[in-house]
């Protein structure tokens, strides 16, 4: 049986596509902007006598730059860990062949 070939080109078209290398500068970019927005905002806000407003303004900041981190790091995550399996799975095929039907690991909880 042919393991199952999954199609990767919606998120990179390989290790060399300019846009992996663009995304991981942009994390390592706006994680840095994260980093400076608590210590030069976040921190200095919490020991201050800061607006209920203005803290949720600064919150809303920092969730909106995690969330982002989080969009594009999940996105270079998934290629990676499909990238590994694919790369692995046409040297040892019998590894990854997809099973018709699977068991949940808490089916006898």
């Amino acid at each position: 049986m042919t393991p199952t070939r999954w199609d990767l080109s919606n998120i990179y078209t390989g290790l060399d596509d300019p846009q992996l290398v663009e995304d991981i500068n942009y994390i390592k970019t706006i994680t840095a902007e994260l980093t400076a927005i608590y210590e030069t905002k976040l921190e200095p806000a919490l020991s201050s006598d800061i607006s209920d407003e203005a803290l949720s303004q600064l919150l809303n900041q920092v969730v909106d730059t995690r969330n982002t981190v989080s969009l594009v790091g999940n996105k270079i995550g998934a290629f990676w860990v499909r990238h590994l399996v694919l790369t692995r799975s046409t040297k040892q095929p019998s590894s990854y062949t997809p099973k018709s039907k699977s068991r949940c690991c808490h089916s006898a909880i």
